[in-house]
């Protein structure tokens, strides 16, 4: 289902698997292609874009969720289990050209597309106003060496601090483009099952992205998230 927010406030609800033409002949291309036409809609009744990678599930989901109930958002979302991998060449270029007028984008997917994503932004609109939300993790900064990581983790560790690299590299507090990352410790998501110590909650991570977001006084460019004792 792409869920998405009307001017009036009200959420819609469209299922692509009930046999609505518009779906069914090619999913991804329909769905691109869909995109563009309320695109232009959404600019035309002031409505801001938010465009969130990795919105089915966890985290990314709860972002989705929220701010496609707000009335002046409108939310596109990209996600692999909805055939809109970041790493198909052409879901990443149509993922690109999305965010051209969009004023928020969260990079929450970690398919190896993050800090990859997050350069090619940076390089097309680093001299537009546009605020990126990255979902980092402490465990870049808990695990040092690649000996230190846990068995099933490298992958994950490795693009964390392929992305704090990028990150670093890019910061530049003298333009418009504004990049913020929030480094959560263990969140109560899949990724964490097998964790069995005290998690964070997802919505304590949601509450800190609305922060950071919303937050028009500062621009927070590091936010550490730790769980209580």
């Amino acid at each position: 289902n792409l869920y998405y927010a009307t001017p009036e406030g009200s959420v819609v609800k469209i299922n692509y698997e009930t046999g609505d033409q518009l779906w069914v002949n090619n999913f991804k291309n329909s769905y691109l292609n869909f995109i563009q036409k309320i695109n232009y809609f959404y600019i035309m009744n002031n409505v801001m874009k938010y465009v969130i990678t990795g919105h089915k599930s966890g985290i990314g989901k709860s972002i989705f969720d929220y701010y496609a109930k707000q009335s002046d958002t409108y939310c596109i979302g990209y996600d692999k289990s909805h055939h809109l991998d970041l790493n198909d060449p052409k879901v990443h270029s149509d993922f690109v050209g999305n965010c051209k007028d969009a004023s928020v984008i969260v990079l929450n997917a970690h398919t190896g597309q993050q800090h990859i994503s997050l350069e090619n932004l940076y390089n097309l609109y680093k001299q537009q106003s546009k605020h990126i939300i990255v979902m980092g993790s402490m465990v870049s900064k808990l695990w040092k060496t690649p000996q230190e990581v846990p068995q099933g983790f490298e992958n994950y560790w490795s693009q964390k601090k392929l992305l704090d690299k990028s990150i670093e590299e890019l910061y530049n507090p003298n333009i418009p483009f504004k990049i913020s990352i929030i480094r959560p410790a263990w969140v109560d998501t899949q990724l964490a099952q097998e964790y069995s110590g005290k998690k964070l909650t997802i919505e304590s991570v949601l509450n800190s992205v609305r922060f950071i977001i919303e937050n028009k006084d500062a621009h927070i460019t590091n936010m550490e998230l730790q769980c209580t004792n």
